[in-house]
């Protein structure tokens, strides 16, 4: 494998990790908004919307930090073989 081949892998895993990076920090801005707007509602006006924008963020976080694990053990494996 070539040093520029192998370069090339390693900027698309880089590119992987920060993408998911983002997904985590999209992910809990979108929860703690739900959060603000469940906090502020009275028992009885709870909004659904507000709850599942809650729970989509959350589900975000996991997925992103799951694809990050995958690239950061991926990157892992290329430096091994590389070394």
């Amino acid at each position: 494998m070539s040093s520029i081949n192998s370069l090339g892998s390693a900027s698309s895993f880089l590119g992987a990790l920060d993408a998911a990076r983002q997904g985590i920090t999209n992910g809990v801005q979108t929860y703690e908004q739900a959060a603000a707007t469940v906090a502020g509602a009275s028992s009885d006006g709870l909004s659904a919307n507000a709850m599942v924008g809650a729970l989509a963020g959350q589900i975000q976080v996991t997925a992103a930090a799951r694809a990050f694990e995958v690239a950061d053990q991926s990157l892992g494996t290329l430096l091994d073989i590389r070394a």
